[in-house]
């Protein structure tokens, strides 16, 4: 990956990571400060890198991947897929989704709606990633967040080569899951719309929240 982006000079409207976890040595160089530039530099003006992250870097780790990230990168989202797995989603520009209907024209008619009703995600797209959405406050970040990882101080080894607290971690992402349930509760448009997101989160993580 690496190579390729170095060499080709192609600019790109995706790059997607799913290398595994920076848990390996041979895989946190993907996770550093320069790496993150790179891929910005053959990002189209609208492009968008993917990547993921589960709860076996601790939290810590985890803290210092998004803090990298954010600061490469003006734009970052972040999904939850399980309670320990998590995609994320950046670009220098903002992150809008277009509707179901100009993604699926978009795509040769890849039905997409019907994929998504499929299983189970009666909402659509727009409503399931919205519903799927997490924000990581200041309860979720280790005291040393404002660490980065560059290719100088790889801050992101140091931790996962530590036994981290796997359990720990899985808890406070767990809290994070349901302070983003309790957010939605507060600011949703009616309590039926709330309702759907919160069933929505709750067939993903297998976690059961009050009133869904």
């Amino acid at each position: 990956g690496i190579s390729t982006l170095l060499n080709d000079g192609q600019a790109y409207d995706a790059i997607v990571n799913t290398v595994t976890s920076p848990q390996y040595y041979s895989a946190s160089k993907l996770y550093t400060e320069e790496f993150y530039e790179l891929v910005r530099s053959r990002l189209n003006g609208n492009g968008v890198y993917s990547s993921w992250f589960d709860l076996n870097i601790d939290r810590e780790g985890i803290s210092i991947m998004l803090n990298t990230l954010e600061k490469v990168f003006t734009h970052c989202r972040y999904f939850l897929l399980t309670t320990a797995y998590f995609n994320v989603a950046c670009s220098r520009e903002p992150l809008n989704y277009l509707s179901s209907k100009s993604i699926t024209e978009r795509t040769d008619r890849s039905h997409l709606e019907s994929q998504l009703h499929q299983f189970g995600f009666e909402d659509g797209f727009s409503e399931t990633m919205s519903a799927l959405e997490m924000r990581f406050d200041d309860h979720f970040f280790q005291s040393s967040s404002s660490d980065i990882t560059t290719l100088d101080f790889p801050a992101i080894e140091f931790v996962v080569a530590r036994a981290g607290d796997e359990r720990m971690t899985a808890l406070k992402l767990e809290q994070a899951i349901v302070r983003n349930i309790e957010y939605r509760r507060d600011t949703a448009f009616g309590i039926s719309r709330w309702k759907r997101s919160c069933q929505t989160v709750a067939r993903m993580s297998g976690l059961r929240f009050e009133g869904c």
